[in-house]
């Protein structure tokens, strides 16, 4: 699951750390 986000909060929030923190804080949820 690469695309965990969805591509409404990532326009949202287009700043590139904030994505990241996301992919990372879903991405050890999912773990």
């Amino acid at each position: 699951m690469k695309r965990v986000y969805r591509e409404e909060e990532v326009e949202k929030g287009s700043d590139r750390k904030e994505q990241k923190s996301l992919t990372t804080c879903l991405r050890a949820r999912f773990a």
